[in-house]
């Protein structure tokens, strides 16, 4: 073969965009599921609102379906029945990749150094995050958030579900999508 050219089978030739739509279609399937488990948390939320007089016309306001989005437990509830679908699928279709899934979801181990030096960027990041906060007069933490937490009943559930299973899952979902543009 000439230089700079690589072999490919005869199913890579005729196919080359295959793993890019192979990959969009799971990042959808996966998306696809995580919006329909929230969905599904905040119609039983909804539910559970109604009235149970037997009223069969009774519907809630405007005001009653906001709040209820925004309650931190409904909240809470909805970012972490979304998450074991989406690794789940996630897992079922890397498990057979070069590295499996512990090379995808990044679960190898560490050094020391590496994760001390990743904390300190982390503690300036927030360190420069408060200052330019106070600097253009912006609150530290939205007011969506304040609302959400003060909601709660178990407020550690909410910070459970917002600091740990909404990253990993939007990190599980964008590792899908650029190992998909990676393979096209």
């Amino acid at each position: 073969p000439r230089s700079g050219m690589t072999l490919m089978s005869s199913s890579e030739n005729r196919f080359p965009w295959l793993p890019f739509w192979a990959g969009l279609g799971v990042f959808l399937l996966c998306y696809t599921m995580m919006m329909a488990t929230q969905v599904m948390v905040l119609a039983a939320a909804m539910q559970g609102a109604m009235p149970i007089d037997g009223a069969a016309q009774a519907e809630l306001s405007d005001s009653q379906i906001q709040a209820i989005a925004q309650d931190g437990d409904v909240m809470a509830a909805a970012i972490i029945s979304a998450t074991p679908p989406v690794l789940l699928i996630l897992y079922l279709m890397t498990r057979r990749k070069p590295g499996g899934a512990l090379d995808f979801f990044g679960l190898r181990p560490v050094r020391w150094t590496a994760l001390g030096r990743w904390l300190g960027y982390l503690v300036l990041f927030g360190v420069a995050a408060y200052i330019a906060g106070k600097v253009f007069d912006r609150p530290s933490v939205p007011q969506w958030m304040l609302d959400a937490h003060n909601s709660a009943a178990n407020p550690w559930l909410l910070l459970l579900a917002v600091g740990l299973f909404a990253p990993l899952s939007e990190e599980a979902l964008r590792s899908e999508e650029h190992t998909s543009e990676l393979q096209s």
